[in-house]
């Protein structure tokens, strides 16, 4: 049964796997994708979260809190920085991600979320840089104020079919949980 509800997403993008593909060939690079991928499953797990899926090396998670999204975010982002160097790359290259957090409306239908939030959390992975976790208002909105205290708003963007600016958030780099 197809039903709407509010949910945290989160879009989990490894930086740079089309390169690795590139210079490591397939089986290797995979496995480095395949690492990061299950680095993500126990992350996205022990924060209450569901992943809904993996297409190519971005991952899709959603929660039932905002606390829970923008939790297992910084844990995502500080597990897969203690990983180790991508074997056959130049010296010490490290695997990084880029993450995009929105909460809101979702319809769910087969075991899948679609709808304006998903889109919104899509964005801001997309509109992240390597290693950085953006939000949006309406997540920070949600959070208890020692969460929203990790995150600072720096900008509005205006989002085409959106009435309003949507607000943006850098959570912060050293934030722990």
């Amino acid at each position: 049964m197809d039903s709407t509800r509010d949910v945290g997403i989160l879009f989990a993008d490894i930086v740079g796997s089309t390169r690795m593909y590139e210079l490591l060939g397939d089986e290797r690079a995979l496995a480095v994708v395949n690492a990061c991928f299950s680095t993500m499953r126990s992350c996205v797990a022990s924060h209450g979260g569901q992943v809904v899926k993996t297409i190519g090396d971005e991952l899709m998670a959603s929660f039932d809190t905002a606390p829970q999204t923008i939790t297992a975010a910084m844990q995502i982002r500080r597990e897969i920085a203690t990983l180790p160097p991508v074997p056959g790359l130049a010296a010490q290259v490290r695997t990084r991600v880029r993450v995009g957090l929105h909460y809101g409306p979702a319809l769910f239908e087969e075991d899948d979320y679609f709808g304006d939030t998903v889109n919104m959390a899509a964005r801001m992975a997309g509109l992240a840089s390597p290693g950085q976790i953006l939000t949006t208002g309406d997540l920070l909105d949600r959070l208890p104020p020692d969460l929203r205290s990790l995150a600072s708003e720096f900008a509005e963007i205006e989002v085409k079919g959106r009435h309003e600016p949507v607000r943006i958030a850098r959570v912060a780099d050293d934030a722990t949980t």
